[in-house]
């Protein structure tokens, strides 16, 4: 029998509700323990993640007094131990970690904090600063960087030096633009300068796991705002340790997957090289959903020394409307000797996939080498 597939809304699941209830009965006496286990565990496998998330916040507010600042002293009381602190160590928690008391159900507690703390700044930070070491705060620090946006930087000031680097983290992570799965941050969208200074502090920071997020948070900045990035980028490019150059990459990858040449120059590709470039070879200009569009490349340099191409394809996909919409594909990072000629072929797949809806008619693709974008070529694509 296979094992069965595991699902992020199963880490919120009868065993680990039962244990975060005996562990608050522990500290707070009182407590419902059996009731408010029942009242979870009855609808949890009809809901999905957040659902899940929610429900347990929501019993949380039921069962506890109704004085904030008594609860949160009982939740964090209630919490399993602090996770390493160091990235080694971290690396890896997998479906094990994710069943415990250190998986999605914390989400539920610290989203607590930010639903009924948010009039009580300092009491809710003070709670998050302990509770981010066990799964990180950062959905729920987000609503304090609205609500008390100057208070809140503040205080990551002071964070951004703390021994916990789970802390640190918080800081770089609660602070993105465009943090996936939660609200955005529309202000820093707008304008991202104040969070700049905590980035810059933190970017040699020892842990991966910190400096990682510097560049999640960075690439959020770069989808608004590229030249603010770009000119970041720029000076930290003098600092050539691989820790640097590593985040720097991660930082820049979806301006370089645009094809920013200013990007593209950062990481050492050139967009004046120097070679000859022929048109794209199509095998066949007619494919068939299912099959795949076979193409052919030939570069040849003309410069007298090596030079680094980055060297991508672009399909334009029919829509629904008509409209051709392009999308970037890698396709080979390459560097290529004084006088040198290359040849490749790639074979693209086009097949049913769950996140793109393929329609008959004109489609096109061309090359794109260090950002500079050659000519486009037909092929007709048939969904019967």
């Amino acid at each position: 029998m296979s094992k069965e597939t595991f699902l992020m809304k199963d880490s919120i699941n009868p065993k680990v509700v039962k244990e975060l209830s005996l562990r608050i009965k522990k500290h707070y006496k009182n407590f419902e323990d059996v009731q408010f286990s029942k009242v979870i565990i009855k609808d949890l496998k009809k809901l999905e993640l957040k659902e899940r998330v929610y429900l347990v916040s929501q019993s949380l507010h039921k069962y506890l007094p109704s004085d904030f600042k008594k609860s949160v002293s009982i939740l964090i009381k209630s919490l399993p131990e602090a996770l390493p602190n160091n990235s080694k160590e971290i690396e890896g928690y997998g479906e094990s970690k994710l069943k415990s008391l250190h998986g999605f159900i914390m989400i539920s507690i610290t989203n607590y904090v930010s639903e009924f703390g948010i009039d009580d700044f300092k009491t809710s930070m003070d709670a998050l600063y302990i509770m981010t070491s066990r799964f990180s705060a950062e959905e729920a620090a987000r609503y304090f960087i609205k609500e008390y946006p100057k208070e809140t930087l503040k205080l990551y000031k002071k964070w951004s030096k703390d021994k916990d680097m789970h802390v640190r983290r918080l800081v770089t992570e609660s602070t993105r633009p465009r943090l996936p799965w939660t609200m955005q941050l529309p202000r820093f969208i707008d304008d991202p300068t104040p969070v700049l200074p905590l980035l810059e502090s933190l970017k040699n920071d020892k842990e991966l796991y910190v400096r990682r997020s510097i560049a999640n948070n960075l690439n959020d900045i770069s989808k608004d705002n590229p030249q603010i990035v770009i000119r970041i980028l720029e000076e930290w490019n003098k600092d050539r340790s691989s820790n640097m150059q590593w985040l720097i990459k991660h930082a820049l990858r979806t301006l370089i997957k645009q094809g920013n040449t200013e990007a593209l120059k950062i990481l050492g590709f050139n967009k004046n090289f120097k070679a000859t470039v022929k048109s794209l070879r199509l095998d066949d200009s007619k494919v068939k959903l299912g099959s795949s569009l076979n193409f052919g490349v030939e570069v040849e340099s003309t410069s007298n020394q090596e030079q680094w191409l980055m060297i991508d394809y672009v399909i334009h996909h029919m829509k629904a409307n008509g409209k051709l919409t392009p999308k970037v594909f890698k396709l080979r990072k390459v560097k290529i000797k004084a006088g040198e000629k290359i040849v490749f072929s790639k074979k693209h797949s086009i097949k049913e996939i769950s996140t793109r809806k393929y329609y008959s008619g004109e489609h096109q693709v061309q090359l794109m080498i260090n950002g500079n974008l050659y000519p486009k070529v037909k092929f007709e694509l048939n969904c019967k």
